[in-house]
């Protein structure tokens, strides 16, 4: 999600990770119910992995706001990148850190490492999925655009 969409991911996570409030509670109030969806969403999957026996028992919703803590912790060591700065690398430090916290959890460790690419290779296809749905409507729209009658009143 915050490579495939950083303008949404960042405005998550500076309304999210910063401690300052930049919007007003009326404002950030629309908000809530996507970010309540994310976590309900996460905390089902989360649910549905102890249901299967891959997790020890534990409860949803807070496990699912500590992965997101996690990820987010992680995350926001992007912006180090540019610096050069060693060992901040992405593509390594998310997968870890994912399976440190399942592995907290009771997940099995030769099974985590079996499903990662595979889980990787599914979240690639739907963000190119996604991907080309967001052009196609783009283009659609364009299309619409370009095909409208001139507004004879500017």
């Amino acid at each position: 999600f915050a490579r495939a969409r950083p303008a949404e991911y960042g405005l998550i996570s500076t309304l999210i990770g910063d401690p300052r409030e930049f919007l007003a509670t009326e404002a950030a109030a629309p908000l809530v119910p996507a970010l309540i969806r994310l976590q309900l969403t996460l905390s089902d999957a989360i649910d549905g992995a102890v249901k299967a026996g891959a997790l020890t028992k534990g409860e949803p919703r807070e496990r699912g706001v500590i992965l997101w803590a996690a990820m987010q912790g992680v995350l926001q060591l992007r912006k180090l990148g540019r610096f050069g700065v060693a060992g901040v690398e992405l593509d390594r430090l998310v997968p870890i850190a994912l399976r440190t916290v399942l592995l907290g959890w009771g997940a099995d460790g030769d099974q985590i490492d079996r499903l990662t690419p595979r889980a990787q290779q599914i979240a690639d296809d739907l963000g190119e999925r996604r991907d080309r749905r967001d052009e196609q409507a783009r283009a659609e729209a364009l299309s619409q655009n370009d095909s409208s009658p001139p507004n004879p009143n500017p």
